[in-house]
């Protein structure tokens, strides 16, 4: 891939509590994609291979990672779950010149990913590690007067972890998108990359990548960041949201250079929902007189997206306490901030 600058950034059983019922989650069936998921819910997958299936191609977040795959020797597991728990995979590849590996937990509102791969020999079809996941939920964003009219639902999601990369062919990358009712969410005037890679696509993704070359043997990149997704919905008519991480751990070409390489993305620490950062009424809103100042959000997993999403367990602990309250929706009135 073209380089552009230093950075070589380029163009289980779950349980689940609704309306006061506790359902459990198979494991999930082969190729998974977040078209196949239920919502609420979602999936992860984790792949580490001697052999890229698709010659480097990589997948669009969201898409089935298990075509990447196909090797003999290639190692993929994938998981889903339903409601308001979580999944978790791992794949682990070895061989004498490779060792690779990825690991993937998701819940509603978090990502957790890590990926790597050490090479001896540069030459072959892009071994790596691959970790993928996310979550979908199905909201309603009401306000006084609005019902029927059109508007946006802009939320961020905190991206914060390393890329690092080492040798002549070394790559670590993670890429995010966002989904309303199982299509990729176009770009729009609310839209905020915060400082992730150019990367020239129409829909909301963003992009963080260190890759390593012949000149520039080490690449370390330290992410911290905030992304902002705008997504048009109308208000009172339920619509679904989904947000995919995709990371990376591999080589950067296929080409035979002298010496081995490494990569790691590690994404273990944060890919969480931000919460809501503001509500927007009208097909071309102006961002002071169109922001809607009081709003109701209905999730029908009853989590409250209108701020950052608690650790899971905390999760657990709000939905058991109100487990009496025979409500299979958690409404809550919101305000821009």
């Amino acid at each position: 891939m073209p380089r552009s600058n230093r950075h070589g950034r380029f163009i289980v059983d779950t349980v689940v509590m609704i309306a006061g019922i506790v359902t459990l989650a198979v494991p999930a069936k082969a190729g998974l994609m977040q078209s196949d998921i239920t919502s609420p819910g979602g999936f992860v997958q984790a792949g580490a291979t001697d052999i890229d299936s698709t010659n480097g191609g990589g997948i669009i977040p969201g898409a089935d990672l298990e075509g990447q795959f196909a090797s003999p020797n290639a190692v993929f597991n994938e998981q889903s779950f339903s409601g308001i728990s979580s999944a978790t995979t791992s794949a682990f590849f070895s061989s004498p010149s490779i060792t690779n590996s990825a690991t993937a937990t998701a819940s509603l509102g978090q990502i957790k990913l890590f990926a790597d791969n050490a090479n001896d020999t540069n030459s072959g079809a892009f071994p790596g590690g691959r970790a993928h996941g996310g979550y979908k939920d199905t909201l309603t964003v009401t306000s006084p007067g609005l019902n029927g009219l059109p508007g946006f639902y802009v939320f961020t999601v905190n991206v914060s972890g390393t890329l690092s990369a080492t040798g002549p062919n070394g790559l670590a990358s993670l890429r995010t998108s966002v989904y309303k009712d199982d299509f990729e969410v176009l770009q729009n005037g609310f839209w905020d990359q915060g400082n992730s890679d150019v990367i020239i696509v129409s829909a909301q993704q963003a992009l963080w990548g260190a890759a390593t070359f012949p000149s520039d043997l080490s690449e370390f990149r330290t992410v911290s960041d905030t992304i902002t997704m705008s997504v048009p919905m109308v208000f009172g008519t339920s619509f679904e949201l989904g947000f995919y991480g995709y990371a990376v751990g591999s080589t950067r070409s296929q080409a035979s250079l002298a010496g081995g390489s490494t990569a790691e993305a590690d994404f273990l620490t944060t890919l969480d929902y931000g919460g809501v950062e503001a509500v927007y009424v009208g097909t071309n809103p102006d961002p002071v007189n169109d922001l809607v100042q009081e709003f109701t959000i209905d999730s029908l997993s009853g989590v409250d997206w209108t701020v950052p999403v608690p650790e899971p367990s905390t999760g657990w602990l709000l939905m058991l306490g109100a487990a009496g309250e025979a409500l299979g929706r958690f409404r809550r009135r919101g305000q821009a901030r």
